[in-house]
């Protein structure tokens, strides 16, 4: 992990390679989709830019290259955006019923502001937890942790978020990046966008169809917010940093209430506000299971997420078995919802 010296050469000569590598790769494609991703990673790579003061050499068809797909990537939003209406009306008697979650826990539970920490962790504690973490979780995600946190593709830098991570396609692999603010909530969001990185290199070569039905499916969420949950447990078993690892969840309980708000307040097709929804619905639905059997829930959670690529929405749903009233149902939330949090 490049740990203070963010103007290190070596990175920014990394960054270098991968923009030009993506301006060469654009040129050569006409996959709509493709194009998407790789405009997408060209502008969160020029976010890394400026904020850290790289000094990069740009490729001069740099602004060439990117403005000639303008039009055809509005083009596919269109009707990316026209998909994600038609779940929303699918989904809107569904998805109207996940919003009365927000309304049933405020009225029974005190919600207070849990953003005071007891304990500094610096960032080297922070890398170590969550080392030790996926260590004991799962080897190939403890593989893919070393991997990228020992190469200039792990960043710290602030970006106006807590983490971030971006997907390469096929041309290069997915970056990370953490602001860390010395808490012990740094260790859960390193682990949540070590998460994304994973399975963004995992399916880094989709077709056309299934970088799309991926990107409309909104599944992104779901395997990264149920590793906080799990993460935040084995904290707790092994009495680390506790009283603030508490005040962590009850954080993003208040978190999770509020992006039922938001998705509510846009009508249901917010594709934001609806990825946030299903990653935490999911992700609390696939913890309980993983208290009984971690192994098989593990199995099922991971095919989820790459079977997204594959089957529509609905498909996903009855394959897995995944039982909608129970995700719309308050009452069978309340437990692992609210797990920390006083009632009235």
């Amino acid at each position: 992990m490049n740990k203070n010296n963010q103007h290190s050469i070596d990175v920014a000569e990394y960054i270098q390679r991968d923009i030009y590598k993506i301006i060469e790769e654009l040129k050569r494609t006409t996959s709509a989709t493709r194009v998407h991703r790789l405009l997408l990673a060209l502008e969160n790579l020029e976010k890394v830019v400026n904020t850290a003061g790289f000094d990069i050499k740009y490729p001069k068809e740099y602004l060439f290259e990117k403005s000639k797909y303008e039009q055809e990537n509005d083009k596919l939003i269109i009707r990316m955006a026209k998909d994600y209406v038609y779940y929303a009306q699918e989904y809107k008697d569904f998805n109207k019923k996940i919003t009365q979650i927000a309304p049933y826990i405020r009225r029974k539970y005190n919600i207070g502001s849990y953003n005071i920490y007891k304990d500094i962790v610096n960032i080297d504690e922070t890398f170590k937890l969550t080392r030790e973490f996926f260590k004991d979780y799962d080897q190939d995600m403890y593989d893919h942790f070393e991997d990228i946190a020992n190469s200039p593709r792990a960043i710290i830098a602030d970006l106006g978020n807590d983490g971030l991570s971006f997907l390469g396609n096929h041309v290069i692999k997915s970056y990370l990046l953490l602001n860390p603010y010395r808490l012990i909530d740094d260790s859960i969001t390193l682990a949540h966008e070590l998460i994304h990185t994973y399975f963004g290199d995992k399916m880094r070569y989709m077709s056309d169809y299934e970088d799309y039905l991926f990107a409309v499916n909104n599944m992104h969420e779901v395997y990264p917010i149920f590793i906080e949950l799990v993460m935040e447990d084995y904290l707790l078993q092994n009495n680390i940093h506790t009283e603030d690892v508490i005040k962590t969840h009850n954080l993003r309980t208040k978190v999770f209430l509020s992006t039922l708000d938001q998705f509510k307040k846009q009508e249901y097709i917010g594709c934001s506000e609806e990825r946030y929804t299903y990653g935490y619905l999911l992700a609390y639905y696939y913890y309980k299971q993983y208290k009984k059997d971690p192994k098989k829930t593990k199995e099922n959670i991971f095919n989820l997420m790459i079977d997204s690529k594959t089957y529509e929405r609905d498909y996903l749903f009855s394959h897995y078995g995944i039982d909608m009233d129970a995700l719309t149902h308050p009452k069978l939330l309340e437990r692992q919802l609210t797990k920390y949090m006083n009632k009235k």
